[in-house]
């Protein structure tokens, strides 16, 4: 397993949460039945999209971050010359 870094409600189940866990390689992953019939779910999309958000935040603030070089090039490709 790996370390719980958010929980979302269920919509459809009260009291009811999943979990994003980052895994020992660095990846995502959701504990929801849509993630692990598709590997991809709504929760996973927004914890993404929110920490990629907070990374540039972070980066116009002038923080330093490790992740920044990967956003960018996620955006902007490097392309073979």
């Amino acid at each position: 397993m790996g370390l719980t870094v958010k929980e979302y409600p269920s919509k459809s189940n009260p009291g009811k949460k999943y979990s994003i866990i980052k895994a020992a390689d660095e990846t995502y992953y959701c504990d929801c039945w849509t993630w692990k019939k598709n590997k991809s779910c709504n929760h996973l999309k927004d914890f993404l999209f929110t920490d990629k958000v907070q990374m540039v935040q972070a980066a116009l603030k002038g923080e330093p971050n490790d992740k920044i070089d990967d956003i960018i090039n996620q955006f902007f490709p490097k392309f073979p010359k």
